[in-house]
């Protein structure tokens, strides 16, 4: 995806079999610019101001939720925002399971 400075995409991972893997792992890999990644389950579009979790490094970014992470339900959506503060960014934003090596079961679409 692309976003323009101070701007962001959002997306959701849903379960299609009732309940997300216990645990998840949200990637974003920076192709241009810097990109910062936010997480949260309690409303669909978070940010800056408004997350549960989130990472800011430059470059590519990482979170992993659930296990030892009590705040994480995995009953509820996921729902991922990806912004870029001072320049436009450029990436490529992939969820998966991180309690076994295979792919997750869910879907993943952009909410608008």
């Amino acid at each position: 995806g692309t976003i323009p400075a101070r701007g962001y995409r959002h997306f959701v991972m849903l379960s299609l079999t009732g309940s997300l893997p216990s645990r998840i792992c949200v990637d974003v890999k920076a192709l241009a610019g810097d990109p910062d990644l936010f997480l949260c389950q309690e409303f669909n579009a978070p940010s800056r101001d408004r997350y549960t979790w989130c990472c800011q490094d430059s470059g590519d970014v990482s979170i992993e939720v659930g296990g030892k992470n009590s705040r994480f339900d995995p009953t509820k959506p996921l729902y991922a925002g990806v912004g870029a503060l001072l320049q436009n960014a450029e990436f490529i934003i992939s969820f998966k399971r991180s309690d076994t090596a295979a792919a997750a079961r869910a879907r993943s679409s952009l909410l608008g």
